[in-house]
């Protein structure tokens, strides 16, 4: 008896070349219309998880510019109150309050538009995946 070991084929190892090469050129299109799918898949997911991120960086303005127009209305209060009265002090706290006023109406502004966008693309997404 001889202890000698017979070579054995390697078929399996090639199995896998020899699958990729005889792909029909529908499953090759297939496959690449899937990666595609995949692809704006998460394309799209990015865009909305970046959307919502400015999102949350619009709400923080939208508070950021609320506390200062509070702040605004409490200068204006103490130049009210302030003696001697200064009306240049009254003006000042008064165009500040207006001032305050106008960059919550433009944060919020801001804010929206970005909130309309983030529905848009949840919406697509929705629609499409």
């Amino acid at each position: 008896m001889s202890t000698k070991k017979q070579p054995t084929t390697k078929t399996a190892t090639g199995s896998k070349y020899v699958n990729l090469i005889t792909k029909s050129d529908s499953q090759v299109q297939a496959e690449q219309v899937e990666f595609a799918v995949e692809r704006a898949k998460n394309s799209l997911e990015k865009s909305v998880l970046d959307v919502k991120g400015q999102s949350i960086d619009k709400q923080s303005l939208v508070k950021t510019a609320q506390l200062a127009h509070s702040d605004a209305q409490k200068a204006l209060e103490r130049a009210k109150s302030a003696n001697p009265l200064n009306p240049q002090k009254l003006i000042d706290a008064f165009q500040g309050v207006k001032q305050a006023e106008l960059n919550v109406l433009s944060a919020q502004e801001e804010q929206k538009q970005v909130e309309e966008v983030l529905e848009f693309l949840q919406n697509l997404e929705s629609e499409l995946f």
